[in-house]
């Protein structure tokens, strides 16, 4: 038996149609046959949640250190005479310094806190 070849491309294209048809229909419900998934799809809000309760210190600090610089930057570079409003320029110039401390604090607080979540979830999983 001879196949012509748009007869295997339309064969082709029929198969992978299925093929995604029935990857579709074979998902698992959420929340029945997979609550292991449904618990991990919860982590990240809850990590999200902890490291803004962890990491609200950090960002203090980072503020105040950030501020304390600018200003004596500032004032150092004012020239004689002038009236230069460092207070503000620094409120300003902090709201878009980078914050490596208090980014450290939310990657290290988010991934321990995810990491625990998952294993607490594949935990409960193997237990129940």
């Amino acid at each position: 038996m001879a196949f012509s070849a748009s007869a295997l491309k339309g064969a082709t294209v029929a198969a992978i149609c299925m093929v995604l048809v029935l990857s579709l229909m074979s998902k698992p419900a959420e929340g029945s046959s997979c609550p292991i998934q449904s618990c991990i799809s919860k982590c990240p809000s809850k990590c999200n949640k902890k490291v803004a309760n962890s990491c609200q210190g950090a960002g203090e600090l980072e503020a105040n250190k950030c501020h304390s610089g600018c200003l004596m930057l500032c004032k150092d570079n004012c020239p004689a005479g002038a009236t230069c409003d460092c207070e503000s320029e620094c409120d300003r110039n902090c709201r878009f310094f980078g914050k490596p401390i208090l980014d450290s604090c939310r990657s290290a607080v988010f991934n321990h806190c995810k990491d625990s979540c998952e294993k607490d979830c594949k935990a409960k999983k193997v237990n129940s």
